[in-house]
């Protein structure tokens, strides 16, 4: 069974799980994401108070960005247009930056690079060293696991990369060679 490893989480997760912000980011990294929608949402804040905002909400699997004057600028300028709707399908950068001021106080934010994302290279498949097919994620137990996961715990226990099918046969003749030699004894 491979090793489960836990994440650190970051302590505003806990106080804002509906929006993106600034520990949404992986590691700190800049997350390029592909704008879906963007509409003015009634959004409640912590304290019950209900403001209008200007909502991103994105095509890739991530939380909805609250929209502030500054980013909505970067985009219009990126997208070449002050039409929200003209917004629908760019991608754009997002990175945390810490001299962003919420009144007085210096918290930090998120905000979009003023400029257009390049395009990284699709990284290679990772292939199963037993069977040669693709490894994919997987649902293992009560989560699912990216395939690059996967690979990884199957290195650590195999010291190959494997698909979790693969993983599953060598545990199965893992147990069963075990119940041999037992019996054998």
């Amino acid at each position: 069974m491979p090793e489960i490893t836990t994440q650190h989480i970051h302590w505003k997760r806990a106080f804002n799980p509906d929006w993106f912000g600034g520990w949404c980011l992986p590691d700190g990294k800049d997350m390029v994401l592909t704008i879906a929608s963007v509409d003015q949402e009634l959004v409640t804040g912590e304290k019950g108070s209900q403001e209008m905002c200007l909502v991103i909400r994105w095509k890739e699997d991530a939380k909805p960005l609250i929209c502030n004057k500054t980013n909505a600028k970067t985009i219009e300028k990126l997208a070449g247009s002050s039409f929200m709707d003209e917004w629908v399908g760019l991608p754009v950068q997002l990175y945390f930056d810490p001299t962003v001021k919420f009144g007085k106080e210096r918290v930090g934010g998120v905000r979009i690079r003023p400029r257009r994302p390049v395009a990284a290279p699709a990284p290679a498949p990772l292939v199963c060293a037993d069977c040669g097919k693709i490894i994919h994620s997987d649902a293992i137990g009560t989560q699912i696991w990216p395939a690059a996961k996967v690979a990884e715990a199957s290195r650590k226990k195999y010291g190959v990369a494997l698909c979790w099918p693969c993983v599953t046969k060598r545990k199965e003749a893992e147990d069963h060679g075990a119940g041999v030699q037992a019996d054998g004894e």
